[in-house]
């Protein structure tokens, strides 16, 4: 229940809401009046002013109550100031050290009071205007400032210190956490519960390829990289000369190509049964002339590369759209999808700007004018970690409307340029390793999505690389995760968004409108599940996955208290 003074903010708390609660799979609406609360509902109050214990109490009589006061400057993005933020900014303790904005100083994040028979929870600092706050992409507003390719920079972002863990994710396991706590220790109530994946997996993850540069060599290259091997030799840098003359050698006598890898990465993809997920560039002599040193450098009418997309296409694998710097204008972007779609004989769903750069307005106004499913751009540009501390999929906010996107914007974790220091030294093979160890632990902690790009020049260029993609490829493949293109991701979680669940007492309804290999379910409360109709289904723990669901599916999920399991025995 939103506080009737906040009906100015109500588009961005709602909007936040259906982010958090849709993240974590729990069905919610939105009342004006608590005479509508049910005693097997939870009550969320949302509210400028803290009730004194009298009305709490009064308010707990109806059932379970949160309340959660309201932290009106990080609402309005208009108000909020860089000071205020690293004022107020506290640390808590969660997985690991968690960011929260709070006026208010607290002990703890959770309490719960109790007085006689009744009790209430209180969140003490606004979770849902934190959220709002980092999805929103506040903080790159207040940087302001963009480097030559229209960048922010990460070194002026509040929070960076804590980007190498998904602390939004943190917010959402708070409140997740509370909800389960509250329906197991209440006798009346029961919920399901939608798992982020489809089998009840920990994470999710695919591999990406950004075919950024496909010519190493040529005249002007060739030459300008003698002064490059002066400075190799002088200051001791053998093997890295080793290798850079070993190369032009190579490239004399048989014009190989250095950064032609589609081979040796489809096979790495194949071999592992993975799917994944190229990004090519469609430019032609209309768009800007691509040369040596722009990050992409070849046009589009390459006989050579329509063969490579055949060959990706019959792999399984997903072809999308890689932007040049200047491509952002929906005219641009209708041209080169169509030149993608009209080669590649299917619908383009994904984008990527090849330098990382975006708008927070600009960028996702333009992308409402297509047909794009998922924009998989956003990522820290000087290190490793979570832009904005988000791990999973989200609809951006549209400022101007007050509403979400269409499109889902996929969080992108680990890009390989992160491990190139300059153009002589690179981060070494073990600590490189550390490094993604550590990001797919943190997303396994908040069942999160982790996106790897593995580029097509910096798989030559940094020597480890095949060998480092292999181990982080077998990794991956050892832990509980759900592997598919991103168009595949973003699609699942747009089906499961879709899914509805009501209750009718001791029944659960779900309603499937679209055709899904699986869904997982996980039952919460004082009920244990008696029987499940309309689909196939095994069970693990508290967990329910339903199999084969057609399209338009109901199933009816029916439970029965604990204390009569054993009394309510179909005969």
């Amino acid at each position: 229940m939103i506080d009737q003074k906040l009906s100015r903010y109500e588009n961005c708390i709602k909007y936040t809401c259906d982010f958090i609660f849709e993240t974590l799979g729990i069905t919610h609406r939105y009342i004006e009046a608590l005479d509508y609360q049910r005693n097997d509902e939870i009550v969320l109050l949302y509210s400028l002013l803290s009730p004194d214990k009298d009305e709490l109490v009064e308010l707990s009589r109806g059932g379970s109550v949160i309340f959660m006061q309201v932290e009106p400057d990080l609402l309005d993005m208009s108000k909020v100031s860089r000071e205020f933020i690293e004022k107020y900014t506290q640390t808590i303790k969660l997985f690991n050290p968690c960011p929260v904005v709070s006026t208010k100083s607290f002990d703890n994040p959770v309490e719960i009071h109790k007085i006689g028979d009744y009790s209430w929870s209180e969140i003490n600092f606004d979770l849902i205007a934190n959220v709002f706050y980092h999805l929103s992409g506040c903080d790159d507003k207040l940087v302001g400032e963009r480097d030559e390719l229209g960048r922010y920079r990460d070194t002026n972002l509040a929070f960076l210190s804590y980007s190498r863990t998904p602390f939004v994710d943190y917010l959402l396991w708070i409140m997740e956490g509370l909800i389960k706590d509250i329906a197991n220790e209440t006798a009346s109530m029961n919920m399901l519960q939608k798992e982020m994946w489809p089998i009840g997996e920990d994470f999710a993850y695919t591999i990406t390829h950004n075919v950024d540069q496909l010519q190493k060599w040529d005249l002007s290259s060739f030459l300008k990289s003698m002064f490059s091997d002066v400075y190799k030799l002088i200051s001791f840098k053998l093997p890295l000369l080793y290798d850079s003359v070993r190369e032009k050698v190579k490239y004399l006598f048989t014009n190989y190509e250095f950064y032609w890898r589609f081979s040796e990465l489809r096979h790495i993809m194949v071999a592992n049964s993975l799917r994944n997920t190229w990004f090519i560039a469609a430019l032609d002599e209309n768009d800007e002339e691509p040369d040596h040193n722009a990050i992409v450098d070849y046009l589009f009418d390459d006989p050579d590369l329509h063969e490579e997309l055949k060959l990706i296409i019959n792999d399984h694998g997903e072809v999308a759209l890689l932007t040049d710097v200047l491509s952002g204008q929906p005219q641009d972007l209708e041209r080169q999808v169509k030149r993608l779609g009209n080669t590649i004989t299917s619908r383009v769903k994904g984008i990527r700007n090849v330098a990382g750069t975006f708008d927070n307005d600009k960028t996702d106004e333009n992308l409402e004018e297509t047909e794009f499913i998922y924009d998989a751009t956003r990522r820290l540009i000087d290190q490793v970690g979570f832009r904005h501390g988000i791990g999973s999929l989200y609809r951006p906010y549209l400022a101007r409307s007050g509403k979400s996107a269409k499109h889902w914007v996929v969080p992108f974790i680990f890009s390989d340029d992160y491990l190139q220091i300059n153009n002589y030294r690179v981060v070494s093979f073990e600590k490189a390793k550390v490094i993604v160890r550590g990001l797919i632990k943190a997303v396994r902690e908040t069942n999160g999505v982790i996106t790897f790009n593995f580029s097509m020049s910096l798989f030559n260029d940094i020597k480890y690389m095949p060998r480092f993609l292999e181990q982080t490829v077998n990794l991956l493949k050892s832990l509980n995760g759900y592997n598919a293109s991103l168009s595949e991701i973003v699609e699942w979680w747009d089906k499961r968004s879709r899914v509805k669940i009501s209750k009718n007492k001791n029944e659960f309804h779900i309603k499937v409108p679209d055709k899904m290999k699986a869904l997982t379910i996980s039952l919460w409360g004082g009920n244990k599940l008696k029987k499940v109709t309309g689909a196939k289904y095994y069970t693990k723990k508290n967990m329910i996955t339903l199999l084969e669901l057609g399209k338009n599916s109901s199933i009816v999920v029916q439970t029965v208290p604990d204390d009569q399991m054993y009394l309510d025995i179909d005969r």
